[in-house]
Parts: structure tokens; sequence; C-alpha cells
């Protein structure tokens, strides 16, 4: 088996994805390729890798991402074939066709193939010699720079990613309207007990909902789409703020639980 790639074609902002990638492993039973990256920002390493069809066929193929089994994602090739294809890559995986200048070449690794043109380059230059003449000198013409491709998100993160927000929706919902009903509650003796029991039971489900939050923050939700959460957490502030609020006015003068137990 071949130990190492090159990756040719790739344009503008994902230039940094050409070059050689080793064998680092395996994942879902077939070789694992990684090289360091790290002119695209946020990155240290570019991987090629395998996808089974656990999480469903259209997700089963091979993925070009910067972490393997990550949030974000580059490109896309649907082939099962024992190692990562030669052509048919979707860059943006998201693309319904494929991009022709993308080639993959097992066990490549020439500093001409590095930018997909130096072979073809390098022949044109040395037929142009051999017939005589100059090579022509290579445009000049100023363009203008090219839109940044940002990495997209890998289509079964943003399921999970749309579960987890729908969870934590519902979580929010359960806190809001405990805090609601919180407030709408009389300060009585009688109701003592019942107010300081969901004061209790709404600052703990906020104090654990922002573990949660936390949590998917490093595992899920990494980088920019970190932000999604944004909403959410400032549901869980608002609500907080309602409670506290509450328990701030939650003061029972002390004579009238000592008249109330005397009458009881």
């Amino acid at each position: 088996m071949a130990q190492q790639l090159q990756a040719l074609g790739f344009q503008d902002d994902l230039k940094a994805l050409n070059g050689v990638y080793k064998v680092t492993g395996s994942h879902h039973g077939k070789p694992l390729f990684k090289k360091p990256c790290t002119e695209i920002e946020g990155c240290t390493e570019a991987c090629i890798y395998f996808w089974d069809e656990s999480d469903g066929e259209s997700f089963s193929g091979f993925w070009v991402a910067p972490i393997v089994g990550g949030e974000q994602v580059w490109a896309f090739n649907p082939a099962k074939t024992p190692l990562p294809p030669a052509t048919g890559w979707r860059v943006p995986f998201s693309s319904p066709t494929a991009d022709p200048n993308v080639k993959l070449i097992m066990g490549g690794g020439g500093q001409q193939q590095a930018n997909g043109k130096g072979a073809t380059q390098t022949q044109s230059t040395q037929q142009t010699q051999q017939q005589g003449r100059s090579p022509a000198p290579a445009a000049t013409a100023t363009q203008q720079p090219p839109a940044a491709q940002e990495a997209q998100v890998h289509p079964q993160v943003a399921i999970r990613q749309r579960k987890l927000l729908d969870n934590l929706d519902a979580q929010v919902s359960n806190i809001e309207k405990t805090a609601q009903s919180i407030l709408t509650m009389e300060p009585t003796p009688e109701k003592q007990p019942e107010i300081s029991r969901k004061i209790g039971m709404a600052k703990n489900s906020v104090v654990n909902t922002r573990k949660f939050i936390e949590t998917q923050k490093n595992q899920h939700f990494i980088g920019e789409s970190a932000k999604k959460l944004d909403p959410i957490s400032a549901r869980i502030t608002a609500a907080e703020k309602k409670v506290v609020q509450k328990e701030g006015r939650f003061t029972i003068p002390k004579e009238m639980i000592e008249r109330e137990t005397v009458r009881n």
C-alpha cells in the first residue's frame, strides 16, 4: 500500500491543501492521511479520511478536513474505494459536481506537481527552448484577490447541532416557565416552602445547563459555530435574573412566620 499521496489542484484560499499527505493510521477501515497545514487560519493539519455508512449512505466516502470526524470540512468524494480516489472531489463538499482540477495521486510527491501545473509548464518551456525560441513571459495582469473559502460544517455535525439546540431550547423553556411562575407567587408563610423549592430547582437548572453548554462548545460547537449557542445563553441569563429578583424580594418578616406558627 502506498504510504503517501499528492494532492493537486486546490485553488485560492485552499491552496494550502495541496502537497504530500502521509499515512498516519486508519479510520473506518481505510488509511488515514495527514499533512501539516498552518497556512489556513485555525488549522494545524489537513486530513484525508474515510467515513463509513454508520451515519447514512449520503455521509459515507472520503473527506478532506482539519480534524477527523470534526465539525469543519473542505471537500468530499462519495467513492468507497480502498484508497482515496484520484478524481471526483467536490469542493466544497456540498457542490453538486466534482472539481476537475482537484486530483489525488497515490505515491506522488514531486515538487513540480505541488501546484498542479508545474509539470505541464516545465514540458512547455523545454519544448520552446528546443525550438530555439525564448519562452514567453508570464502574464502580469493584476487580479483581484480571491474570495475566502471557509471550511463548511460537516452535514452530520449540522444534524447533531440542530438536535442539541432543540434539546437546549426545551431545557431553557422549562427554566423560563419556572422563573415566571416564581415571579407570580406571593411571598406568604404558606408559600415559603414551595417558593424556596422552585428557586432552588431553577438555580440548579441554570448551573447545569450552563455546564452543558460549555461542554458542547468544546465538542460540537467549536470556533465560529459556538455563536449558535449565544441566544440560548442570553435566555438563561434573563431567566436567572428573574429568579434572583424574586429571591431578593422573598423576605418574610419574622413576626409573620411566628404568628402563622402559633395559629397552626
